[in-house]
């Protein structure tokens, strides 16, 4: 990443117009449409009764916006009357993802503004619970890298070092059988050795 900010390429220039407009659109909306609420909630269903049905991101979310800008305003409670209730910022983030947070993140100095239009941050780290058994969706791992690497530093500048599992020791579930250490050779432990090759 260029850390010098005065450089500015054509493709950064369009993004910052593009996030720009979708912030103003979005600016002081009074609220969810009735339903928007459930759409980024964890599921949780049995096999049998679950539907089958995308889990992930939801990209006609916003299309409306795109083809209807005044229709898609006004089905989020329109504008607010009273332009003193808008909230001015120096630098807004579209998107509280992921690659969101950690810009906010890296950039927090100049308070920026983050921008979601889910009904809780993260994006596509999401959680399923498949009949009891609760896993990821997105943003699944994280590499431990050296102390040095700005992601590492950054979780532990937020107090989070250890607060996640080692990916190589991933519980999994087969028939209904919970198998820890499944890496590792948990699911055939009289065999482990084969599986640490």
């Amino acid at each position: 990443m260029n850390s010098d900010w005065s450089v500015i390429t054509r493709r950064s220039f369009m993004g910052g117009i593009a996030a720009t407009g979708a912030a103003l659109a979005f600016a002081g909306c009074k609220g969810d449409p009735s339903g928007a609420k459930n759409d980024d909630n964890p599921i949780f269903q049995h096999p049998e009764e679950n539907t089958k049905r995308f889990f992930g991101d939801n990209p006609m979310r916003f299309h409306p916006l795109l083809w209807n800008k005044n229709a898609s305003v006004e089905q989020y409670g329109g504008l607010p009357a009273d332009k003193s209730t808008f909230e001015r910022t120096k630098v807004c983030i579209v998107g509280g993802g992921l690659s969101g947070l950690s810009a906010g993140y890296l950039c927090r100095d100049l308070k920026p503004l983050i921008l979601e239009g889910a009904v809780r941050l993260g994006g596509n780290a999401k959680a399923h619970n498949w009949d009891g058994l609760i896993y990821g969706l997105g943003s699944a791992y994280i590499t431990n890298a050296p102390g040095e690497d700005g992601h590492m530093k950054m979780l532990a500048d937020l107090g989070l070092n250890g607060r996640f599992d080692d990916p190589t020791h991933d519980q999994v579930a087969i028939n209904n059988v919970v198998y820890p250490d499944f890496w590792l050779g948990g699911s055939d432990t009289s065999r482990a050795a084969d599986f640490r090759t």
